[in-house]
């Protein structure tokens, strides 16, 4: 447990993170919003913490302006709207990845566009989160995807070849990154063909193999 937030906005319906934010933070109103049609909303109470952890899964089929207004410009138009505070922090939970150069993942090129914008708006109030694979007590891993693509992420796991972290070891990771004085300025990440649709499957591949 620990004190220090008491409302608390989470971009994204993912169960994982709003399960370790509230182990964290028990006696915090923690308040969550789908990522779809983010931009149309509205608070009605100054949060002091915004949790950004969400992406469009549809995004999949759009095209390439559709899809990084869907997941770069949709969450930045929300949090213009509604932080209210100041002091309001925001946690950026982002995929882990590689470091510089370029990535022919959409998904990755989308994430990492993200924080670029994020340090450069509210640069003193971001706290970047970098996440790997998250698994279970088995090593499965919590992902959103088909039984095909699980299997796979499965099997590289267990040979050692994707970085993991256990869903234990959430609440942790999310505290260092709260309370962590350091301002994290993100690489500038390229992408190559990121105009083609590719479900996320493939996207995700793409990522596994280049980058």
């Amino acid at each position: 447990m620990q004190e220090g937030y008491e409302r608390i906005v989470v971009l994204g319906n993912s169960q994982k993170f709003i399960v370790a934010l509230g182990d964290l933070y028990p006696n915090a109103e923690i308040t969550v919003f789908p990522w779809r049609g983010c931009y149309n909303q509205r608070l009605t109470f100054a949060a002091d913490l915004f949790v950004i952890c969400g992406y469009d899964y549809a995004s999949s089929t759009y095209g390439f302006r559709r899809y990084i207004a869907a997941n770069v410009a949709a969450p930045l138009a929300f949090l213009r709207k509604n932080m209210q505070s100041t002091g309001a922090q925001i946690l950026y939970i982002n995929t882990d990845g590689p470091g510089t150069g370029l990535t022919y993942s959409r998904y990755a090129y989308a994430k990492n566009l993200l924080a670029e914008q994020l340090s450069y708006k509210y640069n003193k109030h971001t706290h970047p989160l970098r996440i790997p694979t998250v698994v279970d007590d088995s090593g499965l891993p919590q992902v959103r995807s088909g039984p095909v693509s699980r299997s796979i992420l499965l099997t590289l796991a267990r040979l050692g070849l994707l970085k993991t972290v256990g869903l234990s070891e959430l609440s942790g990771l999310i505290s260092g990154a709260l309370s962590s004085k350091e301002v994290v300025t993100p690489f500038h990440l390229g992408g190559r063909f990121l105009g083609i649709k590719r479900n996320l499957f493939v996207d995700r591949l793409l990522r596994l193999l280049g980058g």
